[in-house]
């Protein structure tokens, strides 16, 4: 792939990404400023808190779609390892820095669950999506599902012989914004 594509591709899944699902469908729900609420976030978790289950799974298919979208769109072009991981970085960025929104978004989960959906076998999906579950039922708590599910995605990758290192760095940036919940868990390790 030439350099001119890979910017092209790279900044339009920023913008893809930047789509800011979670505060439109907040304010569709009648709050005017998600970020004012919970968490501070305009991702699934933070707008289901405030709203109800029903807007969580909606802002988390909102955000899946607009990162599978993007990740097939991508593929048409090339499979190579380096452009796919910048337009899934590109993602990334822009769902949880959104130019929409002053630099404030989400924090990364449901697009990275549309990354893994375009680019994963059904096993990997399937490892994933019940090891979320479980940590939702053990933890009571979507953030703790969703670190628990991150973080062993890449491990699951290397299980099922597929390239974990596209995702160590994506896991990472997860964890990073999820920064509170990672020293909250470590907290409670400790005592």
């Amino acid at each position: 792939m030439d350099s001119m594509t890979l910017i092209i591709l790279s900044a339009c899944a920023y913008v893809v990404g930047a789509i800011p699902v979670g505060y439109v469908i907040a304010r569709w729900g009648g709050i005017d400023n998600i970020f004012e609420y919970g968490s501070g976030s305009m991702g699934a978790t933070n707008v289901g808190r405030s709203l109800g289950w029903l807007f969580f799974f909606m802002v988390l298919l909102g955000d899946t779609c607009k990162a599978y979208g993007m990740m097939i769109i991508a593929q048409w072009y090339t499979a190579e390892f380096v452009p796919l991981f910048c337009v899934a970085g590109g993602l990334m960025l822009g769902n949880s820095y959104s130019l929409f929104t002053k630099g404030r978004g989400g924090k990364g989960v449901a697009t990275l669950y549309g990354i893994i959906l375009s680019m994963c076998s059904s096993i990997i999906i399937g490892m994933f999506t019940a090891l979320w579950l479980w940590g939702l039922i053990k933890t009571k708590k979507a953030g703790r599902a969703s670190l628990i599910a991150v973080s062993l995605l890449p491990f699951i990758c290397w299980a099922y012989r597929y390239n974990g290192l596209f995702f160590i760095p994506l896991s990472i940036f997860i964890l990073f914004r999820h920064k509170a919940h990672v020293i909250e868990f470590l907290q409670q390790i400790n005592r």
